[in-house]
């Protein structure tokens, strides 16, 4: 027995003299026995610590936060029956260090449970800069960190954490973190989380929580799972940032984002009844340039009228009657002694000459009076083909959608263009497809398209200056692949192929004539769910315009 106590005594003191502080508990955690660096560590006299919880005698904190009672390693040695090692920080009084810890769980037959625990001062060890800093950036990080255990169990939460939810470490120590739920999220939601950090994968997504004061906030979390030396999931770490402000942000955004949307639909749509409007005002001009196109040709056609009539206005008629008349005088002066007159006297035989050039002059007048009415008949009745087209054609700007004969539409255009053609010197030529369906459409329009186009055919061919055997439109219509329309080529000027697209905008006229344009013709043909296209292999070469309406837009017989 003395032996024994003397083994022990030495023991002690062996213990005794080693640097680090050495203590351990009974089941209840209380200090069954600690040596001399424990008792100068924790400031107490050996007597004063023997008997005592260790908790209260070694309160611990970790990255600046004390854990709860719950929390503190011992007590989960205890609990759980595990070793648990960890760095911590031991504030006593005014002392404060740095500790290394090492506990372990025993059992010890006849004395039940008990927690053995190492504990090394490294205050003054060369990584403590860097446990400090650590410790420090965790602690105070903008973004809220939560710490578990792999079971979703809290051990630590930073002041970020603290101040974005409301709960204190305390509050959630080795609760889950569910406590945060909102109800806003299914079980599906919450599955998938699960699964995923199980699976040793990081799980990223937005989360409405539920506050300590019960209000609600959303937040962007990532939860990243930590490995163990044996790769098995030790912990997760849930880094939160709060996203309240930057939501409510986007949800006022979308708001301004929808009324934008709507503003810009309504201001298309007024954008868009005012270019209807301005499309029925060119049109209504393009009727106007109809009437002047009329106007020209009758101007053409009543021309030749007034100087036919200044023709028929001449004396010549009179000159040969005075002429007659003299004739006539002389012969009744001569009545007596005609025979005599006629065939001695050199006079009378003149008169027989004047009588046979009267006839022939008169003969040459009849034709020529007849010629001259015949003239005047052909321009009266071309006036009146003029008149009636325009009448036909230049009804309103109410559209009207009628069957129409693309073939008879393209000759009428041609008709009322006839007299700038022919001043122009400018041939025509036809290669109408036969027979052609018809096509349901408003016929006033498609004129004014038409003569349009024809125009600035007759436009382009003056500004080349070519021969006259060279100033050519030809004019085709074609049915093909569910589609029908018309093809006026000419050897105008034509157009830079790069400057082509730029000829469809409005108010772009090279000519700064027309105030119609290829614009409205464009617009008018699209509308009619048509197709326009414009080709050029350049200035010098010509022009193509191509107008094209599918079947499926419209109706076709």
């Amino acid at each position: 027995m003395r032996e024994l106590q003397a083994t022990l005594g030495k023991i002690e003191v062996a213990l005794g003299t080693i640097s680090d502080a050495i203590v351990w508990t009974d089941q209840l955690g209380q200090i069954q026995w600690c040596n001399k660096p424990f008792d100068d560590l924790v400031g107490n006299p050996h007597i004063l610590n023997l008997g005592k919880s260790l908790v209260e005698r070694l309160p611990l904190h970790e990255h600046g936060t004390r854990l709860p009672d719950q929390g503190h390693p011992v007590n989960l040695i205890l609990q759980g029956k595990k070793n648990i090692e960890g760095y911590y920080e031991f504030v006593g009084g005014a002392k404060k260090a740095y500790l290394e810890f090492l506990g372990r769980y025993q059992e010890m037959p006849g004395s039940g449970e008990s927690a053995v625990v190492v504990l090394r001062d490294i205050t003054e060890e060369k990584n403590l800069e860097q446990i400090k800093l650590q410790s420090a950036a965790l602690n105070r990080a903008a973004n809220a960190i939560a710490i578990t255990d792999n079971q979703g169990a809290v051990i630590w939460v930073n002041q970020s954490f603290t101040e974005l939810t409301g709960y204190s470490l305390e509050d959630v120590y080795s609760r889950k973190l569910n406590i945060l739920k909102s109800g806003q999220h299914d079980q599906s939601f919450y599955r998938n989380l699960w699964d995923t950090i199980l699976a040793g994968e990081v799980w990223e997504g937005e989360t409405v929580n539920r506050k300590k004061d019960k209000s609600l906030y959303v937040e962007q979390q990532t939860i990243t799972p930590v490995m163990d030396g044996n790769g098995k999931i030790s912990h997760f770490i849930a880094i939160k940032q709060d996203i309240s402000q930057r939501k409510k942000t986007e949800e006022e955004l979308e708001v301004y984002r929808t009324r934008l949307e709507k503003m810009v639909a309504e201001k298309t749509r007024e954008l868009e009844a005012a270019q209807l409007e301005l499309v029925n005002r060119a049109m209504e001009a393009g009727m106007s340039q109809m009437a002047a196109i009329g106007l020209h040709n009758i101007g053409n056609a009543i021309t030749p009228l007034n100087v036919l009539t200044d023709k028929m206005k001449s004396r010549e008629l009179e000159t040969m009657s005075r002429l007659l008349h003299k004739c006539h005088d002389d012969l009744k002066g001569h009545a007596d002694d005609l025979g005599e007159y006629v065939s001695a006297g050199q006079r009378g035989r003149q008169v027989f000459d004047y009588m046979g050039e009267l006839i022939d002059s008169l003969r040459a007048y009849d034709k020529k009076q007849f010629d001259m009415f015949e003239k005047m008949e052909t321009a009266l009745a071309y006036i009146s083909q003029i008149l009636t087209l325009h009448q036909f054609y230049a009804s309103g700007s109410q559209e009207i959608k009628e069957l129409v004969d693309l073939n008879n539409m393209l000759e009428d255009a041609i008709s009322l263009q006839m007299g700038a053609l022919e001043k122009r010197q400018i041939n025509i030529k036809r290669s109408l497809a036969e027979p052609l369906p018809k096509l349901l459409i408003d016929k006033n329009r498609l004129m004014q398209v038409i003569v349009n186009l024809i125009k600035n055919s007759c436009e382009a061919i003056e500004s080349h200056q070519s021969a006259p055997q060279d100033k050519v439109i030809e004019i085709k219509t074609f049915t093909q692949n569910h589609q029908i329309g018309f093809e006026i080529v000419d050897s105008g000027i034509g157009v830079n192929p790069a400057e082509i697209d730029t000829i469809f905008k409005l108010g772009k006229s090279k000519k700064g004539s027309t105030g119609f344009g290829l614009y409205y013709c464009k617009m008018f043909v699209e509308k009619c769910n048509g197709k326009l296209i414009f080709f050029s292999r350049g200035l010098g070469k010509g022009a193509s315009v191509r107008v094209a309406f599918d079947e499926s837009g419209g109706h076709h017989e």
